[in-house]
């Protein structure tokens, strides 16, 4: 099964600062209501991929939205996508020193998990 994740020039996985919701702020035993994490962005498949380019293309006017940057990059081609197996998408992982989380199929239904727990369900 083939993974999905953007890749900025320098073979850095993209990440960006989310806010974690107050359930994961808990599953993560982090007391506070909101907490803000880096996390790597994963697709899962290609057409969650797809939906998310669709959802980012709504904000591309708006100068508050919190692609801005992501968008501007993939415009200039400073970020592309990588379609990585399993084994591959694991170790990516364990070498991304900025992330601490995966942003899985980024979006308005996204969930966010530790790396270290998605890498051990990766197998």
């Amino acid at each position: 099964m083939p993974y999905y994740v953007l890749e900025r020039s320098g073979e850095e996985l993209y990440a960006m600062n989310l806010t974690l919701t107050e359930d994961e702020a808990r599953r993560y035993g982090r007391e506070e209501t909101t907490v803000m994490v880096t996390a790597v962005f994963l697709w899962s498949d290609a057409q969650q991929l797809e939906n998310f380019r669709q959802f980012i293309s709504l904000a591309q006017g708006d100068p508050n939205s919190p692609f801005r940057r992501l968008i501007q990059d993939m415009w200039t081609r400073k970020v592309t996508v990588l379609e990585l197996a399993a084994e591959q998408l694991g170790h990516r992982l364990r070498w991304h020193p900025r992330a601490g989380f995966v942003a899985i199929n980024p979006g308005p239904e996204q969930t966010l998990q530790k790396i270290d727990d998605f890498v051990a369900e990766l197998g």
